[in-house]
């Protein structure tokens, strides 16, 4: 919606049918989500109505409906003062999970997959075609090279956008609100708590050390605080994050830049731009580019499972390798063999990628203060065969990595 709202409609029409896709290819990760967008002016009333339309043309997807004053007040549970409200679907999913589906099924069709191997150079011959790269271990050598590297891409503009994470006793229903620089933001409502964003700004600073600030942060509260009546303070912020938006390159406001994607082929073949929405979308492009095998990745599903709680919402059809046997200690939600599994299969090497990138622990509680990380650091180190002094170090890295997502 926030790229119709930039008139951007090959980027929402490429997404929605790839969101639509993705429900099929990897139904238990994609969750079906209603978003309430009050107004209060008929100018308002008029520009969302208008656009949601559009949007159900180009989405695929159930139709958006109307709500008066009266429906508004009783499906929030409070009276904004607003006008009257819409109601339309989207759909979100868990995007660590799904960065790993496409990892273990590229790596089922015989890819070969390295984690924690820096790449320093592209090799190239004598007639400055690429021939490889150069790592910090070894030298590999290729027919092709691919460079996607997103944000770390010299050849892109960088945006930062920041969140903040806070309880769900604010807000009942996910919403899109109205922002002062005339973008929107979303309030969506999780399991466990609301997330809430997005800002939107050029970024120019160190790329490997990307932070919320104090004013993205009260950006997103005063905006947000400004339409409910619950109001949020920085003191309910359970943690914040940051990250940065590849774009093609471009000149002014980067709210307003487009997130289309763009492939060159050069000495190299390289991806730029795009939203994880339109991963495979860029990714069946490229490979079309390169071999003379066409693409299957539209019909080729992740892992699938109908059903979407326990394992299987997690890891889906894959959660038969998972034992069930025993809860991790602490925990009446995750189990002690999905330890070993994430290890072991998803070359998780660091406490942090086990709580933040592989299982989501992290995110149950606290960063700072979740009690199921001892648990968690003594059972990879007996799987790794850390020593003590190992463990403590792997406690302290992750405790010393949230604390820049706390304020």
């Amino acid at each position: 919606l926030r790229y119709l709202q930039n008139l951007q409609f090959k980027t929402t029409f490429e997404a929605s049918r790839e969101k639509t896709l993705l429900k099929q290819l990897v139904p238990h990760l994609i969750t079906d989500i209603e978003f309430t967008i009050p107004y209060w002016s008929l100018k308002d009333r008029i520009k969302y109505s208008c656009g949601l339309w559009l949007y159900d043309l180009m989405s695929f997807d159930k139709l958006h409906t109307h709500l008066n004053r009266q429906q508004t007040t009783e499906r929030l549970g409070c009276d904004l003062n607003q006008n009257g409200a819409f109601v339309y679907h989207d759909a979100i999913t868990v995007d660590y999970r799904l960065v790993m589906h496409v990892l273990k099924m590229a790596q089922a069709y015989g890819a070969v997959i390295s984690n924690y191997m820096k790449v320093n150079e592209i090799l190239f011959n004598d007639k400055q075609k690429a021939i490889g790269v150069k790592t910090d271990r070894f030298n590999i050598y290729a027919d092709t090279v691919v460079s996607c590297t997103g944000a770390w891409s010299k050849d892109v503009t960088r945006s930062k956008g920041t969140h903040i994470v806070v309880s769900k006793k604010f807000i009942n229903q996910s919403l899109v609100l109205p922002s002062s620089d005339g973008r929107i933001i979303f309030c969506i409502v999780n399991e466990n708590d609301i997330t809430i964003g997005t800002t939107d700004n050029a970024y120019e600073g160190d790329i490997d050390d990307v932070r919320s600030n104090e004013n993205e942060i009260m950006f997103l509260l005063n905006n947000v605080n400004k339409h409910i009546t619950n109001k949020i303070s920085a003191n309910d912020i359970k943690y914040t994050y940051s990250g940065l938006r590849p774009l093609i390159n471009t000149h002014g406001s980067t709210s307003k830049a487009s997130r289309d994607f763009k492939i060159t082929n050069g000495s190299y073949i390289s991806v730029v731009g795009g939203k994880m929405t339109t991963y495979r979308l860029m990714a069946e492009k490229t490979v079309d580019l390169i071999s003379p095998v066409k693409s299957v990745t539209n019909k080729l599903r992740l892992f699938p499972s109908n059903l979407k709680t326990g394992l299987y919402a997690r890891y889906g059809s894959l959660a038969s390798y998972i034992s069930q046997t025993k809860k991790l200690k602490g925990s009446d939600k995750y189990y002690q063999d999905e330890i070993r599994y994430v290890v072991n299969e998803e070359m998780a090497v660091h406490l942090s990628d086990v709580l933040l990138r592989r299982t989501g622990i992290a995110y149950e509680y606290q960063l700072d203060k979740n009690h199921l990380v001892p648990y968690v650091a003594a059972e990879m180190s007996k799987i790794l065969q850390w020593t003590k002094k190992e463990m403590h170090s792997e406690l302290d890295m992750y405790y010393d990595y949230v604390s820049n997502y706390l304020i």
